[in-house]
């Protein structure tokens, strides 16, 4: 994994059956870009992934699950303790949660979109193995969304006799569970409030983009709106860098850069892309390409953020990263760097998702955290 944070998608898979009285678990991550917007949180996200099951099995030849009441209860009940401790994992009180079963069975994990979830869910074996299950008749769906992140718990169940199977009757859906405002560097207080409608004074992100927006650092979309759910580019995350250094003792005396790359002809920000990679703070994708219309990654923000910064304050420290899915990344060490100077943490306890995208608000903190740092050592102003 988004926070803010847009966000990757962790799914894991849980069954047990009285008859073969064994438990099976399993862990699947898989790497996604969060959606311009979510869909609407609640009974319409559940519905959705009932829907999508059904229609699977349907192609499937298999019978559809029905949405049974008790079984939505326990889901629920799940997907709020996910959300409220941003903390994925299995509800180890399943099996006598559910009451009358001869199989039971539970899908957990979060992601951008219902749509985003299932299709993982879809393209992990495990998960899969249990949707498509011909021995479970019932199904029980829970959704909580927490900032930007949507939390679902599926639990299917092989019924006794005693089991209920009236229909589900709809009721309303947890709340969404509280996003924490961002914490910001003491260069963000007393800036005033920025004059977007579409950022909601009381959203995790506000403070950070009045900083940004106050600082020089970001600009709206339009005069009255910021689009927090966008994805920022790699483009984009030039100009946001360039202004920072703008604002450094550096940035007033570096001469005209020359075109570097073949795919920015024409981008109001291919100025910034070539000043930043004659720096050495921006690469290429490949050989006279920067790829200016890709989604930035979490882990390409970390290396740009780290280069910028050292190059305008100086070495950055390590601390060592609780992260599980990092070790991979070539840009493991800035990940480290950013997260040890407070810029950014991770999507849970354990994960960063250095291959999600980023998104506006997010991008609103890390830029705000990384100039305060820049700020207290003297090298922007």
């Amino acid at each position: 994994m988004s926070h803010s944070a847009a966000v990757p998608l962790v799914t894991r898979r849980h069954a047990s059956s009285r008859l073969a009285a064994v438990i099976v678990a399993a862990l699947a991550m898989v790497t996604m870009l969060l959606p311009a917007s979510p869909a609407l949180a609640g009974a319409a996200d559940e519905n959705h992934f009932v829907s999508r099951a059904n229609a699977e099995r349907a192609a499937a030849g298999l019978p559809a699950l029905a949405h049974v009441a008790d079984l939505q209860a326990v889901a629920r009940k799940h997907a709020q303790t996910m959300a409220s401790s941003n903390n994925l994992h299995h509800n180890p009180s399943l099996t006598t949660d559910v009451t009358n079963w001869l199989r039971v069975a539970e899908n957990v994990g979060y992601g951008g979109s219902a749509e985003v979830v299932h299709v993982a869910f879809m393209n992990s074996p495990s998960h899969r193995a249990n949707i498509m299950d011909a021995r479970v008749s019932q199904i029980g769906v829970g959704v909580v969304w927490s900032g930007t992140r949507l939390w679902v718990t599926q639990v299917f169940r092989a019924p006794t006799g005693a089991a209920t199977t009236a229909p589900l009757v709809a009721g309303p859906a947890p709340a969404p569970a509280p996003t924490p405002p961002a914490t910001l560097p003491a260069v963000c207080a007393g800036v005033p409030a920025a004059p977007f409608a579409d950022v909601p004074r009381n959203a995790w992100y506000v403070g950070a983009v009045d900083c940004a927006v106050a600082k020089g650092l970001a600009f709206g979309t339009t005069r009255t709106t910021y689009t927090p759910a966008q994805d920022v580019t790699r483009a984009q995350m030039a100009s946001f860098l360039n202004r920072i250094l703008l604002r450094s003792l550096i940035g007033a005396t570096l001469p005209a850069a020359p075109d570097l790359f073949s795919d920015d002809a024409g981008s109001p920000h291919e100025s910034a892309i070539n000043t930043l990679a004659l720096l050495g703070v921006l690469n290429g994708t490949s050989p006279g390409a920067y790829s200016p219309h890709a989604t930035v990654t979490r882990a390409q923000m970390a290396a740009m953020l780290v280069r910028l910064q050292e190059r305008i304050a100086g070495p950055m420290a390590t601390s060592g990263v609780p992260f599980t899915d990092v070790a991979a990344s070539p840009h493991a060490a800035a990940i480290d760097k950013v997260f040890t100077a407070g810029i950014t943490t991770g999507t849970s306890a354990t994960t960063f998702s250095p291959n999600a995208g980023v998104r506006r608000d997010g991008m609103s903190v890390f830029l705000v955290r990384s100039f305060g740092g820049m700020a207290v050592a003297g090298a922007v102003k």
